[in-house]
């Protein structure tokens, strides 16, 4: 639905941009349509019989504090002709035709200069027209996004001192709480960036090679409980031992009398990527354009889920008093893309003000790796025992799981920049990426917690789902072009 959605919004948005550039672009027939200079005359030299009044009108100007008229031949201005694949020389700047060194003042231009050219009416420098032009151009923005949370079955439970222990922490019991689990975990805000650098191929700005790299910043989420907080506690499950059905139970970790204990939940999540993309210009207009953009991707997402317990007997069972025992599942996923990627951008200049922004489809190769690894740890009377099952996760779902997919990676951007220096943009916005067909941990946990505490057992299974995958939020940065 995500993906559908994003291809309805990429068509009206580039329908909408290639409006403006049309309209933009007659618009500018009008706006920078220099006056209209007449029929060529070539310049008049003054007669030998005019040269006292020549030289007296010189007087007069310089009594009234004004420089005198120099008289200007056409091999004044003239500068050397760039050859195709030529650089511009320091202090030049390129106006499809000869280059003027060392230009300053935009009146200087011959033709009336920025002012009447219909540049963005920032100043001099602000204008490839009168100032040196470079090729290269970037930007630094710090993230701060959000992606889609883990939705994690419940956990950790706990009952009131005094209930039953056959009955304590069990799903479906009245007086059972749930501590950790059965909502949306790894939603809250991480801080990451991204870094854009790019080059124009030819001074009229029509080709770019542009190279991204941006990383979300580190999610992580957790919990954790003692006994001295809560008397009970528990880890439940779907007992399938003698029972293909199951029944509700309950691991105990911490028990009035008998147990002492403790158990975290932890999780994690990371993002990062990169691309490279080719630009070609597509439609311009006064102040705006609209490029296609073409080239590889390259998107990576690791996430892991830890559930640890530790367990002291201190009477009342069948282990001997100052025995440990220690309980562990853990459940490890990267997500792996590799592709290319498609798309338009568009920019717009207005003053101060700028409005850009980016629609784009990656499609390629998705290689999704899950380990699923159990322990119990006994150690009593001395001695440590190691099974290699934990409670969700046991022999008959541990191990690795390797696949490869298509996928897609949509991708949208918008932003607003204002002119704070000469070249440089400050601009805040909002970014959107999407994984298709992605593997999270909470897609790889059987989600009714079914286990087959046997020694050969046959629950749970390594039945996974898949679904998108998306982070999104605000972007602050500051960019620096031509």
């Amino acid at each position: 639905m995500l993906a559908r959605s994003l291809f309805s919004l990429f068509a009206l948005l580039i329908g909408s941009l290639v409006l403006v550039a049309t309209a933009s672009q007659a618009s500018a027939q009008v706006r920078s349509k220099r006056q209209d200079r007449g029929v060529y005359q070539p310049p008049a030299v003054p007669a030998a019989n005019d040269r006292s009044r020549t030289d007296a009108d010189a007087r007069r100007q310089a009594d009234a504090g004004d420089q005198p008229i120099q008289q200007v031949g056409y091999e004044s201005i003239d500068g050397p002709v760039l050859k195709e694949g030529e650089a511009l020389p320091p202090g030049a700047y390129y106006d499809d035709g000869p280059y003027y060194e060392d230009a300053v003042y935009c009146d200087s231009y011959p033709g009336g200069g920025c002012d009447a050219g219909g540049c963005d009416g920032i100043d001099c420098r602000a204008c490839r027209r009168c100032a040196a032009f470079s090729p290269w151009f970037g930007s630094a923005e710090v993230l701060l996004w959000w992606r889609r949370p883990q939705v994690l079955p419940a956990l950790v439970t706990t009952s009131p001192d005094g209930t039953d222990s056959d009955l304590a922490g069990q799903l479906g019991e009245d007086d059972t709480s749930i501590l950790f689990g059965a909502d949306r975990y790894g939603k809250a805000m991480s801080a990451g960036g991204r870094f854009t650098l790019g080059k124009w191929l030819d001074p009229a700005q029509r080709f770019s090679l542009v190279g991204r790299f941006w990383l979300s910043g580190s999610e992580n989420y957790g919990f954790s409980a003692n006994s001295l907080d809560n008397p009970i506690l528990a880890r439940p499950f779907l007992n399938v031992t003698d029972d293909p059905d199951g029944e509700n139970d309950a691991q105990l970790i911490a028990f009035t009398n008998e147990l002492n204990g403790n158990v975290s939940v932890s999780g994690t999540s990371d993002m990062y990527g990169t691309d490279i993309s080719f630009s070609q210009l597509c439609r311009q207009g006064l102040g705006g354009r609209i490029d296609l953009m073409y080239g590889y991707q390259y998107l990576r997402i690791n996430e892991g889920l830890d559930i640890a317990s530790e367990t002291m007997v201190i009477g009342g069972t069948t282990f001997d008093i100052g025995s440990m025992i220690t309980v562990r599942d853990q459940f490890d996923v990267v997500n792996e893309f590799h592709g290319g990627h498609v798309g338009f951008s568009g920019f717009h200049r207005e003053g101060n003000w700028t409005l850009d922004g980016l629609v784009k489809f990656g499609f390629g190769n998705l290689s999704r790796r899950a380990t699923l690894y159990g322990e119990t740890m006994t150690a009593s009377g001395g001695q440590t025992a190691t099974d290699s099952n934990g409670l969700l996760v046991r022999s008959s779902n541990a191990g690795s799981y390797t696949d490869d997919t298509f996928a897609w990676v949509p991708e949208l951007n918008l932003n607003v920049g204002y002119r704070w220096r000469p070249c440089v943009d400050l601009t805040v916005g909002y970014s959107l990426v999407v994984l298709t067909e992605a593997l999270q941990p909470w897609r790889t946990i059987d989600s009714s917690l079914a286990s087959d505490l046997s020694d050969d057992p046959s629950e749970p299974t390594a039945n996974f789902t898949y679904g998108d995958h998306w982070a999104q939020g605000i972007n602050f940065g500051i960019r620096w072009c031509y």
